[in-house]
């Protein structure tokens, strides 16, 4: 095994090592190479956080999509633009936090129209829990949503998707043609809306 020799140490470095290494009942010798080994595992740490910093920020710099519930839907319900639909989960997707919320009420109506069945929706709302969106609060997108609410005299609960791509600098995907085409009015807004079937990754 490979030896390490270390000169000119100070006389105060040296007694600070021996009471280091009687405190944890050991030689002066093993606590110099505890003291090594420990110095270089942090560094090791170091460089290994640093990297997950630098795989944290690729995965920040991906193209960023906020989820409308619509489109949120058709991963569980097999409707029109289903598979297009669930290619997207790759994708860096956000939404304002109440979209599962929303989404429950969207299987409320699936199970009164026949389509699915009351444990159906429980499962399916169970499966959306788990889905990869990241969730933001609703409360500081409120004022911008109300302003676009009334500026395009849309529902409040949509424009609160459009107030999110806005605040983020991206786009809303959705499959509620309607809402696109009232936002496709907007020349300020309608490069912030995305309807799923021209959506293009």
């Amino acid at each position: 095994m490979a030896q390490l020799l270390v000169r000119n140490i100070s006389d105060d470095t040296v007694e600070a090592l021996k009471r280091r290494a009687a405190a944890n009942q050991r030689s002066v010798e093993a606590e110099h190479r505890a003291l090594l080994e420990d110095a270089l595992e942090a560094e090791r740490m170091r460089q290994v956080d640093r990297f997950r910093a630098m795989i944290d920020a690729i995965h920040e710099r991906r193209v960023l999509i906020v989820l409308d519930t619509s489109v949120a839907l058709k991963w569980v319900l097999n409707e029109a633009g289903s598979d297009r639909a669930r290619t997207i989960m790759a994708l860096a997707l956000t939404a304002p936090d109440f979209w599962r919320v929303e989404a429950g009420n969207g299987l409320r109506k699936s199970v009164r129209r026949g389509e699915i069945t009351p444990d159906e929706a429980a499962h399916y709302l169970q499966v959306l829990s788990q889905a990869p969106v990241r969730d933001v609060p609703t409360g500081p997108l409120l004022p911008i949503a109300l302003e676009l609410a009334i500026g395009l005299s849309h529902p409040l609960y949509d424009c609160l998707f459009l107030a999110l791509a806005l605040d983020r600098g991206c786009r809303l995907l959705t499959a509620d043609e309607a809402f696109v085409e009232a936002v496709g009015g907007r020349p300020d807004l309608s490069a912030h809306i995305v309807s799923l079937a021209d959506f293009v990754p």
